[in-house]
């Protein structure tokens, strides 16, 4: 990835900003991938709650029952792949 001189000055004295508070849901079917993504969104100040597999994922959605502010999955799943799971969470009704 490059990344212009110009752009790292200006981002330079801001890296403490650069956090965040949203929920997200990960879904990943390999086990250390999905460790490590997580550790990395929780370290960068996410909610993280995350799933093995499409099937999982619906569960913690219901249990859940908010709304997430972003799913992050894997797209070739056994099961229920990415795009079939986004479709099914999106209708899964939120409680506010």
């Amino acid at each position: 990835m490059w990344v212009s001189r110009r752009w790292k000055e200006q981002i330079a004295g801001s890296e403490e900003n650069l956090r965040g508070s949203e929920t997200i849901l990960l879904v990943e079917d390999a086990e250390p991938l999905r460790k490590l993504a997580q550790t990395f969104l929780e370290t960068s100040g996410f909610r993280v709650l995350s799933a093995e597999n499409g099937e999982t994922a619906m569960e913690v959605a219901r249990r859940f029952g908010g709304a997430f502010d972003l799913l992050l999955t894997d797209v070739v799943m056994p099961g229920i792949n990415g795009r079939v799971l986004a479709e099914q969470i999106v209708a899964v009704p939120a409680r506010e």
